[in-house]
């Protein structure tokens, strides 16, 4: 047999192409035998395993196409390139891989929905839906027009300064350790329900500092066991400025202050306006609610009561007012009204103090209960002076527990009286002579000097009634003489009364109508209509009632 080399090369090499070897383990062993390419194929393949070819070389620059599922354990999968659906499609941008249960595909998620299915957002992720609503760990946070809406679960809801526009909703009790600044526009801390909304300061001085801004509380409870602590401390007051600077609004409704050590205490602005509140269990050594230069202060339907400690009660006492109003600073009280509340001072403490150093032009106390069983020495309302000057700017009607306002005179001489009134020219009035001896027997907002002159301090005007008895003769004759009252600069003729008087006394009355302003001044006063001579008026009361 040739040399195997000089033969030449099959072409084309079949599967049915024979090969001469070798067969090691035939019989007789080593034969000789021929050898189809098909059957070397196959005992090929069953031996070459997919890892053998990757060892050889694992890239390719083909397309690869398979048929079956492909699984991946224990490494990852990278795509260079796009990822072609079920469709031949690379989808576009902001496209989702999508399933329609027999096929993927690439689609557009619905807006209306963060999630294909149900789902739950993880603590420390925000979702936000439609741009205004938004969710941060149990936290609602939405914009409505130009207000922005926070619910506060916890402390860290609320920054430490309140953000403008906004709206902050307590959401059951939430305990805060530090304080509050609010010196933006617009902000309010609210809750649904004030017996469960509630705020736990457990830090030290005023919780909210408001300066130079509107603020709003409302449907909110407070609560404290911090002996330092308080709710409340803002100032809107500029002695440079029109009305003092005053020109914002703290607004307080439906809050519940309970087991606190001071509620506020609140410096000028143009109105502050507390309704529907209760103030129980206030240890307040301090102060309680206090207030200076304030424009405009309503205090209504709110109950004040219980205040000592609530885990010890009739112990820990406050000795501080419920309700004060301090000395002018650098203005005054243009209006106060406290309206249908019930004030239950304990111990030595008093409802209402108003400083005998401030000033209030329009004031109303009326319609409230007053209840002072265990209450000491002090007053209810203090000064219980109305004609004090603090006070007389005050309507004080319709009160239980209280008197009521009355501004009312009644002037009498201490003596009789020996003072002639001279007569130097007929039909020509005088000031009648009263010897010095006048005096007020009863009196309330006005005055009397000892000449008889009596003058208003009421600061609102009312309609007065006038009341004059006088007993009188004239020791040196008998003439006519008319009585009149002086009313200011006004002399009355129309109240006159034309009188023939002797050597025996006789009386006279006066009464009329007339209005009556702070300042307004009154005086008795005579003319002879028919001759010289003098007159003498031994007795008098002059009566005024409002």
């Amino acid at each position: 047999m040739a040399r195997i080399s000089t033969y030449d090369n099959a072409s084309p090499v079949t599967l049915s192409d024979k090969v001469i070897g070798t067969s090691v383990g035939a019989t007789p062993a080593n034969a000789t035998k021929n050898f189809l390419v098909s059957d070397i194929l196959a005992l090929f393949e069953t031996q070459i395993t997919l890892q053998d070819v990757l060892n050889a070389g694992n890239t390719a620059t083909q397309d690869i196409i398979l048929t079956g599922n492909i699984t991946v354990t224990g490494g990852n999968v990278t795509i260079g390139g796009g990822l072609i659906d079920g469709t031949s499609s690379l989808g576009t941008s902001g496209q989702a891989l999508l399933s329609n249960g027999s096929t993927v595909y690439w689609g557009d998620v619905a807006e209306s929905s963060i999630y294909t299915g149900s789902g739950t957002v993880p603590d420390a992720t925000v979702a936000t839906l439609a741009g205004s609503l938004t969710w941060l760990e149990g936290a609602m946070k939405r914009v409505v027009g130009a207000r922005n809406i926070v619910e506060v679960t916890q402390e860290s809801d609320m920054p430490s300064t309140l953000v403008a526009s906004t709206v902050y909703i307590i959401r059951g009790r939430v305990t805060f350790t530090s304080s509050r600044t609010v010196w933006n526009a617009n902000c309010a801390v609210i809750g649904l329900d004030r017996d469960t909304d509630i705020i736990n300061w457990t830090g030290t001085g005023a919780l909210f500092t408001v300066t130079e801004t509107d603020f709003t509380l409302r449907s909110l409870g407070f609560a404290s066991s911090e002996l330092g602590a308080s709710i409340l401390t803002g100032t809107n007051l500029d002695a440079l400025e029109y009305n003092d600077g005053r020109d914002k609004i703290i607004s307080i409704n439906d809050c519940n202050f309970q087991g606190l050590a001071g509620v506020m205490d609140l410096n000028g602005f143009n109105l502050i306006d507390i309704d529907n509140c209760v103030f129980r269990y206030v240890r307040a050594t301090n102060f309680g609610l206090r207030f200076q230069d304030v424009y405009q202060l309503s205090i209504q339907n709110s109950q004040f009561f219980d205040w000592f400690s609530s885990s010890s009660p009739l112990t820990g006492f406050a000795t501080v007012p419920m309700i004060e109003l301090q000395a002018n600073n650098i203005s005054s009280f243009l209006s106060v009204i406290v309206d249908g509340c019930y004030i239950h001072p304990q111990d030595v403490q008093k409802g209402m103090e108003i400083s005998t150093s401030s000033t209030t032009l329009y004031g109303v106390i009326s319609n409230n209960v007053w209840a002072n069983a265990g209450l000491g020495t002090l007053s209810d309302l203090f000064p219980n002076d109305y004609s004090d000057a603090s006070m007389v700017g005050y309507n004080i009607s319709g009160n239980r527990g209280i008197e009521d306002s009355s501004a009312h005179m009644l002037s009498t001489l201490s003596a009789t009286n020996s003072a002639d009134t001279v007569i130097a020219t007929i039909n020509t009035p005088v000031q009648i002579a009263l010897g010095g001896l006048a005096v007020a027997t009863e009196s309330e907002r006005f005055s009397v000097a000892t000449d008889g002159t009596i003058t208003c301090s009421q600061s609102q005007s009312f309609k007065g009634k006038i009341s004059v008895s006088i007993s009188h003769f004239s020791p040196t004759g008998n003439d006519d003489f008319r009585f009149l009252i002086k009313k200011g600069a006004t002399i009355f003729t129309s109240s006159g009364i034309v009188d023939h008087s002797g050597n025996n006394i006789t009386s006279v009355n006066l009464n009329f109508i007339t209005q009556i302003n702070n300042g307004t001044t009154f005086q008795l006063w005579v003319e002879n209509i028919t001759g010289t001579h003098n007159l003498r008026v031994t007795d008098m009361q002059f009566s005024i009632h409002e």
